[in-house]
């Protein structure tokens, strides 16, 4: 469909987010610690990063990061949800709630650790509550045990996906990895095991 587009593993589909999005000089949010990728397409694209720090307990606070997003309004602003390293998560609500306060920013919500910890926001219909500035990143790596075929997926508004995939080369993904992962999201029980596996 036209509000998803699939791509080799996260890191792939965050260059070509901040590739469609960003000119030199322009403002993204980004959480300290979290996923280094953020970190890497912002500097590889000259953006102008402005961080906001983890607590001591390692929680984001969403009043931190909601004042990051004004009164100069950041281009993108990034999570990873829950985090990495920190294993936190924000709540769903939180974050549907920056992205109406911040309507000129895109914000990029990394999912890959969700099934192990956290609420996606993808749970509700497939993402049917989405607003048009929030785009969800999943990827098979981890709860699919999929590392090594490097497939993820990028859902959001047709006209955010349009303008990523237009940044982007064309099948990046090989057949046998996209074949691998049909039969991957076919057995959610399996990947229920083994999330469950990991956690113990």
């Amino acid at each position: 469909t036209g509000n998803i587009s699939v791509t080799a593993w996260a890191d792939e589909a965050i260059r070509w987010t901040f590739n469609a999005f960003l000119e030199p000089g322009a403002r993204v949010v980004v959480p300290r610690p979290t996923f280094g990728a953020f970190l890497a397409a912002a500097e590889a694209g000259g953006a102008f990063v402005e961080r906001v720090d983890h607590g001591e307990d390692l929680e984001l606070s969403v009043e931190d990061f909601e004042r990051a997003l004004s009164p100069r309004t950041p281009r993108l602003a990034c999570l990873a949800n829950p985090n990495a390293p920190t294993g936190t998560a924000v709540d769903s609500e939180d974050i549907l709630r920056l992205a109406a306060s911040s309507p000129s920013t895109l914000f990029l919500v990394n999912e890959t650790f969700v099934a192990f910890h956290g609420r996606s926001l993808l749970d509700d219909e497939g993402g049917a509550r989405l607003p048009s500035n929030l785009l969800v990143l999943r990827s098979l790596s981890k709860d699919y045990g999929l590392a090594g075929l490097r497939v993820g997926y990028l859902v959001g508004a047709p006209e955010v996906i349009a303008a990523i995939d237009l940044a982007r080369p064309s099948c990046t993904v090989s057949a046998p990895s996209l074949v691998a992962a049909e039969a991957a999201l076919s057995d959610g029980v399996a990947m229920k095991r083994r999330v469950e596996a990991v956690r113990v």
